[in-house]
């Protein structure tokens, strides 16, 4: 978020939970009204494979979806550029060998409780980031 900072640009939390970034501007009023005015105001979205990418994408706005848990052909693939570590552990979503689990936060089915647990979104790095959002700069 540094980077974009650098750059010009503002950067503005519109999820509900927090994040460890200091550089970044988080929403007071999370409404669902108030979230899409600011997307829809934003140059490009960055998140996760979640709602509110979704939204993001129904509004036009380009996405850079980090996402590694599901398969590349899962969510949307037109307007979006998708960021992916394809050497770790990845894709466990769309495996019919594992039930998500609503309840847990910590769902990871494969390395739960162990170092590796997350990898597939631990492993993107903010140089891999910077890498793919290079041409939406302007």
């Amino acid at each position: 978020m540094n980077y974009l900072n650098g750059q010009g640009y503002k950067v503005i939390n519109v999820s509900k939970e927090d994040n460890p970034f200091r550089s970044v501007q988080k929403l007071k009023d999370t409404s669902i009204e108030n979230t899409i005015n600011y997307i829809y105001h934003s140059e490009f979205f960055i998140g996760l494979s979640s709602g509110l990418s979704w939204l993001a994408w129904a509004l036009g706005k380009h996405v850079v979806m980090i996402s590694n848990f599901t398969e590349s052909d899962h969510e949307f693939t037109s307007n979006c550029t998708r960021i992916t570590n394809p050497i770790v552990c990845n894709g466990c979503w769309n495996s019919p060998m594992y039930k998500f689990n609503k309840g847990d936060w910590n769902w990871c089915p494969v390395h739960k409780g162990t170092s590796r647990q997350f990898e597939c979104h631990t492993s993107i790095t903010s140089e891999m980031v910077i890498n793919q959002i290079q041409h939406l700069i302007k």
